[in-house]
């Protein structure tokens, strides 16, 4: 009669386990990651957007169509459909009426963007410049 080997069988039984405790490992540390990339990309537009808003809050092409600004948020699908790596898209509300703002914007220092051309296109296609006297004095970084 032939003996068999019970430790053969076990190994065996054991690689499931351990293919599927690696795969689960590789899933977590992925998941991690496209977290942390995903929390640090938002958390930077969110900035973006705060900065550009508190540049826009006094402009006068806003203020006449728009009115005080109550929302004002970026659109990651169409500023990225738009030409040139510092112009972005937001859309914007107010009391007066919404709209959407395309906006060039520069970085002065880490907390300031300033937008340095733009329009504001309303739902009418009405497209206003958000500079008709041309573009603003350029700011400067606050001192360290």
């Amino acid at each position: 009669m032939a003996r068999r080997n019970p430790g053969a069988r076990a190994g065996k039984a054991n690689v499931p386990l351990i293919v599927g405790i690696v795969v689960g490992v590789v899933l977590l540390l992925l998941l991690v990651c496209g977290g942390g990339i995903y929390f640090i990309f938002y958390s930077g537009m969110g900035m973006l957007q705060q900065q550009v808003r508190a540049d826009l809050e006094g402009n006068p092409v806003i203020a006449e169509n728009i009115g005080p600004i109550a929302t004002f948020e970026v659109d990651f699908g169409a500023s990225m459909k738009v030409e040139g790596g510092d112009v972005f898209v937001f859309n914007v509300s107010g009391p007066k009426g919404t709209g959407v703002v395309v906006a060039e914007c520069i970085t002065i220092d880490a907390d300031t963007e300033q937008v340095v051309s733009g329009t504001l296109e309303m739902p009418t296609g009405e497209i206003y410049d958000l500079f008709p006297d041309g573009p603003p004095p350029q700011l400067t970084p606050s001192p360290p």
